[in-house]
């Protein structure tokens, strides 16, 4: 008799319905930095969707019909803040997470990783143990990346090279230890008394790089660069964008990179 009932218990568990945390959730990410960062975290446990192409500023993206499916069928929806057109799409029974800010600098990046960790954390407490390990990890990979880059960075006095910086690569130039003589915003924001004053700037201050973020255009630093007799780096600020930056690290190193080359 018990032989019975163990085997009908036996049945009865492998015909009952997945336990909590065993279905991937279904997370949207809006651009593919926090795409990134979620899959990194989540690991098998999640299912990602990255809304916003890498090359492309989030705040000017055209949703597409296949998408809106997808963020209305997400448990999970993370977003900087800045995608108006996000607006209205969310509904009460689904996870926002808003996590603002710059994320291109090590201390940045491990901010929102651990955001992130904290939110699956309490929608699927079941693989809690699994979200921390992945965490840490991120992190110690961030820490080898900040060491690196900055060992480089004050081995080539980056301190006295003056820069004329994108606004929004701006706290990366300046972790680097790069001078920041001035910032410039987009390029559609700035007039040409703007780029005139810039360019005179930039050859009182003997400016040596002109840094420029690739998705917020390209063409007027080249111009400037040129104007000044400096040296032109783009950066990227989203993964995917550029071969071989598929991670928020494989970024993190590229930026550095095309700096430290550029001296």
């Amino acid at each position: 008799m018990n032989k019975v009932i163990w085997a009908l218990m036996f049945v009865a568990v492998l015909l009952a319905p997945s336990a909590a945390g065993e279905d991937p959730l279904k997370i949207v990410a809006t651009t593919t930095v926090l795409g990134d960062l979620a899959s990194q975290v989540g690991g098998d446990q999640v299912e990602v969707t990255s809304i916003v192409s890498a090359g492309v500023c989030p705040g000017h993206w055209d949703l597409k019909p296949s998408q809106l499916q997808d963020i209305t069928e997400a448990d999970v929806i993370i977003q900087h803040g800045m995608e108006a057109w996000l607006a209205n799409l969310v509904s009460d029974d689904q996870r926002l997470v808003k996590l603002p800010g710059p994320w291109n600098t090590p201390q940045m990046a491990v901010e929102k990783v651990q955001k992130i960790d904290e939110v699956l954390k309490e929608v699927d407490p079941v693989n809690a143990d699994l979200y921390d390990q992945r965490t840490q990890r991120f992190v110690e990979e961030i820490e080898y990346i900040k060491d690196d880059l900055a060992q480089r960075a004050e081995e080539k006095n980056t301190a006295d090279i003056e820069v004329l910086c994108m606004e929004w690569q701006s706290g990366f130039v300046s972790w680097m230890g790069f001078n920041l003589t001035q910032t410039y915003g987009s390029e559609e924001t700035l007039s040409v008394k703007d780029v005139n004053d810039l360019i005179n700037i930039g050859k009182e201050k003997n400016v040596a790089l002109v840094v420029a973020n690739l998705q917020s255009g390209v063409d007027l630093g080249v111009q400037m660069a040129k104007e000044i007799g400096a040296e032109y780096v783009i950066l990227t600020n989203f993964p995917g964008a550029v071969e071989e930056t598929e991670t928020l690290q494989d970024m993190m190193r590229y930026n550095g990179e095309q700096l430290l080359n550029a001296i």
